[in-house]
This record gives C-alpha cells, structure tokens and sequence, in this order.
C-alpha cells in the first residue's frame, strides 16, 4: 500500500474517534454544567428560604402585638367602665374616660393608626377632637408636635383611601382563604423525586410558605386568646362584639394592616399604616450576610398559587437577586477521567502515528536498500563474470591482457567481499545492540594490521596514505576492538578514495591527537569535502551524498553509519570535523586506558 493512503486510512481513523471522543467529552460537560447550576439553583433556594424565615421572624411578633391590641385603643379616649361592652354608644356626662395608650406610644414600623367608621369617616387614636387635644397637650399627656404630624399622616392616609377603587372593598365580610388556591404540594419524597428540578423547588417552596402561614396564623390565634374582646361580650345588655385577624393590603402603593370589627350589626375597619420603605431597608439589612443584592418588592396581587419567595407576614416577595459563586474546584472526578482518556487518546494517537512513520521510512529504506544493494551486486558479478568468461575462452593469450583482466577479478572480489562484509556487520549490530568486546593495547599495535590494508585500498584508488602520528601518541594504550578498529578506518579511506577521487591533491591525511582520557583519529581527504546540507543524515544509514549520487560513485550509503555504531558500541565516537577548511575529515574517538 502506498504512504499516502495509509496516512489517509490514519487520519479518518483519527478524525472518527477524535469526533467520537469530542462528541462524548461535550455531553459530558454540558452535564456537569447543569448539575453545577442545579447546585447553585439548590444554593440560592436555600439561601432565600433562611432569609424569609428570619424577615417572617422579624415580623411575627410586631404583627402579634397588633393582633392582641384590644379594639378600644382604636378611639383617641374610652370609658373603661364599658370598655367591653357598648363602647361606641355616646358618652354620658358622669362617666370618666382615659386616653388611649397609643396617644403615647410609637410601634415599630407604624405610621398611624385608624378606624374607618361605617359613614366613611376615618378617625385615629394619634390624632384626638380638637377639645380633647387641648386638654391632653396641657396636662403633658401627649406632645403637640406629634399631634400634628399625625394629623398630617391621617390627611394624607384619608385621600390614598378614597382614591383607590379598593376603598369600597375594606367593609367585605368575605375574604378568601389564601390556602386554598395553593396547590396541592408532593407529600411523599417520591413525588418529589420524580419532578424535575424546577417543580421540586417550587414544591419545596410551597411547603415553606404554607408552613410559615401556618405559623403566622396560630401566632395570631394565640394573641387573640389573650384578648378579651376579641370574643363575644358577655356583658349584660351589651352587644356582641367579634373581631376578625388582621389582614396585610395593598393600597396605592402604601401597605396596611386591617381588620373589621362587627359591633351589632355596625361594622368597623380598625388598622395600622406600616412604613413599608422603613421595614424594606431593616429587613434587607437582617438578610444582607445571606444575600447581599436581594430587594423586596410588592406583591399588589399577590398570586398564593405561586408562593415563590414569598412573605408569609405582608404581601411582598424577595427577589433574591444574584449570589457569589461557590468556587468550582477542577478536581472533580469527571475532570480527571476526561483528563485521562484524552491524554491516553492523544498518547495511542502519537503512539501509532510514530509506529506508522517508522514502518513507512523502515519499507522505504528497505526498498531502497534492496535496490541499490541488487545494483551494487549486479555491478561486480558481471565484471566477474565477464573477466572469467575471457579467460576461459583463452582470448587473454597476452600476457598484459591477462594481468588486466586478473587485476579487475581482484579489485571487484574485494568490492563485493567490503559490501557483503558491511552489510553483514550492520545485520549484526542490528541484531546484537550489547557492547562489543574491547582489548588494551598500545596505538601503533593496533594500527599495524589496519594501516596495510588501508594503504592497499588507497593504492587502488590512485591516492596515498599519509600518517602523520607522533611516536610519543602511538605509545599510549587505548581500549577499543581491533577488528571494529580495522573496519572504520577502511570505510573512512574507502569514502574517501571514492569522493576524494578527483581531488588535485591525490592524498589520504591519517593524523592524530590526545584528547581528555581519549586519543582522536582523524581521516581527512583534500576532494570536495560534505555539503553542510548533508551533515543532518550524514550518519543515516543507506543515505548518501547528491554529489556523489549523481557521479554514480558506488555504494549503499552504508559506510558511515555502520562505522559510527561500531565506535559506540566499544565506548567512542566518530563524528564530522567541521574545522578543516578544506575537504572532508572524520574524527574518530577511542578512550584511553
């Protein structure tokens, strides 16, 4: 199969899974992102749950104190002989009357107080007839100042009455139940559990709020118990008197409490003016720790079927507004094992795409390989070939002729043993990567096998070796294998007779060098020496250089690179030297005993 389609197979391999992987990897962070929402959904809940249960718990006892207060307050002075009987019958002459205790006193959170007569008329228990005032402002009983501003409250109380529709609706006996139009909520955990999250919170909202109800009705049963009036008098020819509970009411955009009170068959609305923006700030500031930009807004028409976030004491719901996030912390359990299998998908991804590249460059090299090493042996097996044909044909009857045709046997012979012994060398590095066995021995010993052979070689290319090694260096002792020694040093001479071969200067340089704990051999030639584009695959085995491509300089572009494995298989090195000027020079390293 061709590269490129294998590549091909590759990359839709990879686009396919990676698809996959990524397709997973969002629905997997979608999720996580909901569940993280829902956790701040739950959050929020919970945070404005505590916040309405600590502003009801604020409010509860102010409403308590009002539902308790007995109806006679309500009038500026009352006789206490008949304070539970007929006390909106006219005064007689000798019977005595107290000011009311809300002349004096100043609740929380309340502007006025009021009764609504059922003529229309409105009246306040602040605000006293204008003989009676005199009277109680001389005796110190009450403060002209706060007479008067009450005054202008009930002015200002008595044109927002009249000038809502809802006026008329303050005399209705009929009031419906705000619980009954709620919804029935989930009353088993199951039912709860199979809502989604939206209705579970609404559920749990609901419950939240018809418990508060709750409590706020049963506080205001028991405030009435404490009340006298609020039952039916039982005084002797006095009228029945029943109160009913305070109701919260929006009018205009002022919040009431109200109440009617049923004297025989006259009706009254007893209530109290609340300082709505005076309870909004307070109660904001009691939730600021729990929800720092909540507001409180109105509720005109208060839907109690949906009793999200609402106030159990008034008319009104909490906007909760927005929270500082919880910290999301990256060591979660599906951040690691998105983690882990997208780092094992790229590492598989890099894995085989190596692999890939390698088998790829390892057949194209084989092949190459393959071919050069036919032609390489097609080369001398036909001079061979040839030459033993003219022999045995006994056309070589000269005697120069037949030295020729001899010498060509034998320099091809050794052309083909070189190659067949490199490649026979490199199979076994290949095969066997442990290090080679190394002797101790002096430099000039080691050298006086090699330098015959390489004066031989030399001698066939038509060049000369040249050693230029100080007596006092080919004494020293190196540790290295003489054989592996022999071998580089044949290949450097080789390449060098053969890309050396037109050089002016028809001489091979063998030199040498003391080094740290190493003596440096260097082969050098005075030819064209390496292109620096060549230097990267220099030492690449079956790679050779253009130059000598393209003169058809034999070869398989072996040489170098089996002569660099054998110097670090017994601890050295062979490298390029990059300082002679001219001509190519290989530096070989053999450490020192």
């Amino acid at each position: 199969m061709k590269p490129w389609r294998i590549w091909l197979v590759f990359a839709i391999c990879v686009t396919l899974v990676g698809g996959a992987m990524g397709f997973v990897t969002l629905k997997l962070l979608r999720l996580d992102r909901d569940q993280a929402q829902t956790r701040e959904r739950a959050r929020l809940e919970e945070l404005a749950r505590l916040a309405l249960y600590r502003m009801d718990s604020l409010l509860f006892p102010i409403l308590a104190v009002e539902s308790k207060r007995p109806y006679f307050e309500y009038s500026a002075t009352y006789a206490p002989d008949r304070a539970y009987g007929n006390l909106f019958r006219a005064a007689r002459e000798s019977e005595r009357e107290v000011p009311s205790p809300l002349l004096q006193i100043q609740p929380m959170y309340l502007r006025l107080h009021f009764q609504v007569h059922q003529d229309g008329a409105i009246t306040s228990p602040q605000v006293p007839e204008p003989e009676k005032r005199e009277v109680f402002v001389e005796r110190g009983v009450i403060d002209a100042g706060r007479v008067e501003a009450c005054a202008a409250r009930l002015s200002e109380l008595e044109r927002v009455l009249k000038s809502d529709p809802r006026w008329n609706t303050l005399f209705e006996t009929h009031r419906p139940d705000p619980a009954a139009a709620a919804p029935k909520p989930p009353t088993s955990a199951q039912d709860v559990a199979s809502a989604s999250a939206d209705d579970a919170d609404f559920a749990q909202n609901l419950v939240e709020f018809q418990n508060r109800q709750q409590a706020r009705a049963e506080m205001q049963r028991n405030a009435s118990k404490l009340d006298p009036s609020s039952a039916t008098s039982q005084i002797a020819g006095a009228p029945a008197v029943v109160l009913d509970e305070f109701q919260p009411a929006w009018i205009g955009r002022e919040l009431l409490l109200v109440r009617r009170v049923r004297v025989g068959g006259a009706t009254y609305v007893q209530g109290c003016w609340l300082d709505w923006e005076a309870i909004r700030t307070d109660l904001l500031s009691r939730i600021r720790d729990l929800l720092p930009n909540a507001k409180l807004v109105p509720l005109q028409k208060a839907s109690r079927a949906n009793p999200e976030h609402q106030l159990a004491a008034l008319p009104a719901a909490l906007v909760p507004g927005r929270i500082a996030r919880s910290e999301a912390s990256l060591a979660t359990p599906l951040f690691f094992s998105l983690s882990l299998a997208i780092g094992s998908a790229l590492v598989a991804a890099v894995a085989v795409a190596l692999l890939l590249f390698v088998m790829i460059s390892f057949n194209e090299r084989r092949a190459a390989f393959v071919s050069t090493v036919t032609h390489e042996l097609r080369t001398p097996l036909t001079s061979l070939r040839l030459m033993s044909d003219l022999l045995l044909q006994a056309r070589a009857d000269d005697p120069v002729k037949r030295k020729r045709y001899l010498e060509t046997l034998q320099r091809e012979a050794a052309r083909l043993s070189h190659l067949v012994e490199n490649v026979l060398a490199y199979s076994r590095l290949e095969a066997d990567r442990s290090e080679r066995r190394r002797e101790t021995l002096r430099l000039d010993a080691l050298l006086e096998r090699t330098l015959e052979r390489c004066r031989e070689r030399a001698g066939r290319g038509g060049m000369e070796l040249d050693v230029r090694i100080e007596p006092e260096l080919l004494a020293r002792s190196v540790r290295a294998d003489p054989a592996a020694v022999e071998q580089i040093l044949f290949n450097l001479v080789d390449n060098a007779c053969k890309y050396a071969g037109d050089a002016h200067e028809r001489r091979i340089e063998l030199s040498g060098r003391a080094e740290a704990a190493a003596i440096a051999l260097r082969v050098r030639d005075f030819g064209p020496g390496v292109d620096a584009a060549q230097h990267a695959r220099l030492f690449h085995a079956f790679q050779r250089a253009k130059d000598g491509e393209v003169r058809g300089v034999p070869g398989v572009g072996l040489g170098l690179a089996l002569s660099r494995r054998l110097a670090r298989a017994m601890g050295g090195e062979l490298r390029h030297d990059d300082e002679v000027d001219r001509g190519a020079a290989f530096l070989l390293r053999l450490p020192t005993a």
